[in-house]
């Protein structure tokens, strides 16, 4: 399935494929062909993921395979505008991230993720996990962004909590930045109002 996907990628397009397990990994990495692949797991040394990353940078690889767990977070990777999801974590949050490596400043495509999935069995099963928490993230995120047209710090606040609660969150006071600072961390934006 992985190679029927990719043929139907124009060929001047950068890849990055997640995976779960490292032995998703090698898999990915023999069916797409050693010389095309840039990897990066939690095996390699700091300077070999630097390497594979640069690599994959200057279009000497053309596909970054990587695990969720060590690509996934902190890393702009907007040379690539194809995302193929191999194999999932169950966490919704490692799912965002990976996304949100190629939506970074400098993306100038739109970018595509496809999720290849088994039909039957533990994909499906992780794939409805995740619907259900990006369900329930985007209505807590909702809840968060209408506290804004409260005026009261105070009462914003307060709503603020009952909102965490509702989704058994833990939202110890005092809030960093308020309702605002809640809203900023959990939609993405940025927080000009923060002290750094």
């Amino acid at each position: 399935m992985l190679s029927e996907v990719v043929e139907n990628i124009q060929h001047n397009r950068q890849v990055v494929v997640w995976a779960r397990l490292l032995y998703d990994v090698r898999g990915i990495v023999r069916t797409l062909g050693a010389d095309r692949c840039a990897v990066m797991t939690g095996e390699e040394t700091d300077a070999e993921r630097a390497a594979a990353l640069a690599r994959f940078r200057s279009g000497a690889a053309r596909f970054l395979v990587c695990t969720q767990g060590t690509g996934g977070r902190g890393l702009a990777l907007t040379e690539a505008h194809y995302a193929i999801f191999y194999s999932q974590s169950f966490k919704f949050a490692d799912r965002l991230q990976a996304e949100d490596r190629m939506h970074r400043i400098g993306q100038a495509m739109p970018c595509t993720y496809i999720t290849l999935q088994a039909s039957e069995g533990i994909d499906q099963i992780i794939s409805s996990c995740l619907r259900r928490r990006a369900d329930a993230f985007k209505a807590f995120r909702d809840d968060l962004k209408a506290t804004r047209t409260i005026k009261d710090k105070a009462e914003a606040e307060k709503k603020v909590r009952e909102i965490f609660a509702a989704f058994d969150l833990d939202a110890k006071p005092p809030l960093v930045g308020g309702a605002e600072g809640a809203i900023s961390v959990l939609s993405g934006e940025q927080n000009t109002n923060s002290a750094a």
